[in-house]
């Protein structure tokens, strides 16, 4: 009665890549996973106490992932490109190009894991009780110092002191700021472990049908943050005897992005030095002789006192027949309250070290309707499954994250002020969401040997903040200007094709394939020389085979 499951999937990536209105930023991007596990699963003998059918199910598992970029430049360039008379003017369709990319960067994981589940009934309800343990290392690494230069003036009378200067042209521009980016080599790493148990009761004696009550609890800490936290988890169902049944839930969820914050917490911050010209008559000249001006936000979430950020999440929902058409009518509503969110103190003013709080805060409301029914068999022997649902939902948040995946975040003008792409999340969170209509059409052909999917999807316009493809220069910088704009309302089709092309008893060989975007419709993506492209028609072909 043991049974005994392995597992090993190895899936290696490579990606070429290049930004556009930049030049000489080709990078290699790749990354290599391999996820393993041992899982065992033991029936328990044993009565007693009220307890039956016990089952023990144990997995030992061992993750490791590398992601790296290998860039062919580690100097990046801010060039004006829209002056008359310099050499770089028409260099690209906008007032700025950039020249180089941000160096070679790699980051590696290994997840080493542990979890055992002991189910089985006990006083005529079902019960679970489970640990789930994990140690995490992982690395990020610069082997560089990257630059980026920027602030770049126009005037003929610019003269290059260095020769070997690579943000200087004799007569033509210079840049008079940068941004360097420190080589670093960071490690961390943390453990988590999480007890948590449910119990499902069944009581058939009440009014007109039956109710089903699953109480639970989690209960975990994780030694980042050095916090331990208790998740209550509730669910009940009240199924009627005329097919009708009401759900609600309410249940509290932990953040579990710990190593996003510890790798940010291994990241040095950014140094912005700055240089002036000398004037020698008609001359200004530039040496490549920096000076200090400011150091970029350094985050530290580590020691600071900090809770787990945590969601609030309350569902209701009924499930009914529909007169006359048949099938199965769902509404539900779902609402999550974020709170002890990561954010910067409402009162810290400094500029290179962020003082974080847990004052942050976000909503999300979502309203939907749903009907699905199996049809009958068609002449040619064909099963199908349709189904139609419209949702409405709206979010808030008070503060965005201030872990950002990348180093290299600048900013942007809007409404009269610079601020980063980051915050620009924020205002775009707090706009309304798109009214989103789906139907999906599933079939089967041939003995279940051909199944095919049709979807189809209808969203409806809504506000929010573009790219204007304009500039502005501040302070000597330039920065694209983004402004409010409205998204049209679009459809999509798309569909999906899987054949068993050999089904014999100890395997099968499936072909699939699958057409995104059937119509090729552009979306609501605005072109710009910045972004002269536009996802279409994507198409996927592939074989499985299972035995």
């Amino acid at each position: 009665g043991v049974k005994l499951t392995t597992q090993i999937i190895y899936a290696p990536y490579t990606q070429e890549w290049a930004a556009t209105e930049n030049y000489n930023s080709e990078m290699d991007i790749t990354g290599d996973g391999i996820s393993t596990y041992v899982g065992l699963e033991t029936p328990i003998d044993y009565e007693g106490f009220g307890f039956s059918n016990l089952k023990l199910d144990t997995k030992l598992s061992f993750n490791t992932s590398q992601n790296a970029r290998e860039s062919e430049s580690n100097i990046r360039r801010q060039i004006r490109s829209g002056v008359a008379g310099s050499k770089y003017e028409n260099l690209c369709g906008a007032t700025n190009c950039y020249d180089g990319w941000y160096g070679d960067l790699s980051q590696t994981e290994q997840d080493l894991g542990y979890t055992a589940d002991l189910t089985g009934d006990l006083w005529g309800g079902d019960v679970l009780v489970g640990a789930d343990l994990h140690t995490i290392r992982a690395n990020r690494r610069r082997p560089e110092d990257v630059f980026y230069y920027y602030s770049t003036s126009v005037n003929s009378n610019i003269v290059c002191a260095d020769a070997d200067d690579v943000a200087c042209d004799d007569g033509d521009q210079v840049s008079r700021r940068r941004v360097k980016y420190n080589s670093f080599s960071g490690t961390t790493s943390f453990a988590t472990g999480a007890l948590y148990a449910e119990y499902g009761m069944l009581f058939d004696a009440v009014p007109f049908g039956e109710l089903e009550v699953r109480p639970g609890l989690r209960l975990e800490r994780e030694t980042f943050l050095g916090n331990t936290n208790l998740a209550p988890r509730f669910n009940a169902t009240y199924y009627t005897d005329w097919d009708i049944s009401f759900t609600a839930g309410w249940n509290r969820y932990y953040s579990a992005n710990m190593l996003s914050y510890a790798l940010r917490d291994a990241t040095p911050a950014t140094t912005v030095e700055s240089r002036t010209g000398t004037t020698s008559g008609t001359d200004i000249i530039y040496s490549d002789d920096w000076s200090y001006l400011s150091s970029g936000t350094k985050y530290n979430f580590s020691g600071a006192g900090l809770k787990t950020p945590f969601t609030d999440e309350r569902t209701a929902a009924v499930s009914f027949p529909l007169p006359f058409l048949g099938g199965t009518t769902r509404l539900k509503w779902i609402e999550r309250e974020g709170k002890d969110q990561f954010a910067r103190d409402s009162t810290d003013s400094s500029l290179s070290t962020y003082t974080l709080s847990n004052d942050g805060s976000s909503s999300y409301s979502s309203y939907s309707v749903e009907w699905s029914k199996e049809i009958g068999g068609d002449p040619w022997g064909g099963r199908h499954a349709f189904s139609i649902n419209g949702q409405y939902s709206e979010r808030r948040t008070s503060n965005n994250t201030y872990y950002v995946t990348s180093d290299e975040d600048e900013g942007v003008y809007y409404k009269g002020n610079v601020i980063q792409t980051m915050d620009l999340n924020v205002l775009t969170g707090n706009l309304d969401e798109p009214i989103l209509f789906n139907a999906t059409l599933y079939s089967s052909y041939l003995d279940d040997s051909l199944r095919t999917g049709l979807t189809g999807r209808y969203t409806m316009g809504y506000d929010t903040i573009k790219d204007s493809g304009s500039n502005i220069t501040v302070d000597g910088e330039s920065y694209d200007i983004y402004e409010d704009g409205y998204n049209k309302a679009r459809f999509d089709l798309d569909m999906t094709l899987d054949y068993d092309v050999i089904r014999e008893e100890h395997g099968v060989l499936t072909l699939n394939a699958s057409i995104d975007n059937v119509l090729n419709r552009g979306g609501n993506h605005t072109l710009s020389s910045a972004n002269p492209y536009r996802k279409g028609r994507t198409f996927w072909l592939g074989l499985t085979y299972t035995y």
